[in-house]
């Protein structure tokens, strides 16, 4: 079987391709429509699908206000931050990277099986895996000993 870490590391090029197999699929008329999967609105671009669609942009309010309420770890909402990830090494960097690829998988998964993103299910998305588990408890005890 494949591991969740394959998974979420194949997230961004699997995403890419699927991204101009639909462009190309729309020029030639096999999908009905260019516009987003969630809103319907917008043109579907990488940027738009994990950033700037209204459903997909509560998302990530929600989980960086929990990010900042159940962590203390604060950071901007970027786009370059969520397509990209930050680039500080650090423990609080490798979780918050952890948890972007964790909800743009579940995003992409919305997306394939085409409902909308909803918070409560991308929270159990990101619960349900269990490398973050081990990356928060290195995070708390590193804390913990700075203080």
């Amino acid at each position: 079987t494949i591991s969740d870490d394959t998974k979420l590391q194949c997230l961004n090029t699997k995403s890419i391709l699927e991204y101009i197999i639909r462009t190309v699929d729309v020029n030639s008329k096999l999908v009905d429509s260019d516009k987003c999967t969630f809103c319907t609105e917008e043109i579907e671009t990488i940027d738009h699908i994990f950033c700037d669609c209204v459903f997909v942009r509560n998302i990530w309010v929600q989980i960086f206000k929990l990010l900042q309420e159940k962590c203390n770890i604060k950071a901007n909402i970027e786009n370059d931050l969520l397509l990209f990830g930050s680039l500080v090494e650090s423990v609080e960097s490798e979780i918050v990277n952890l948890i972007l690829l964790i909800v743009k998988y579940y995003i992409h998964k919305c997306r394939i099986k085409k409902n909308l993103p909803y918070i409560k299910a991308c929270i159990a998305e990101i619960l349900s895996y269990k490398k973050l588990d081990m990356m928060s408890i290195i995070f708390y005890n590193a804390k913990k000993h700075l203080k």
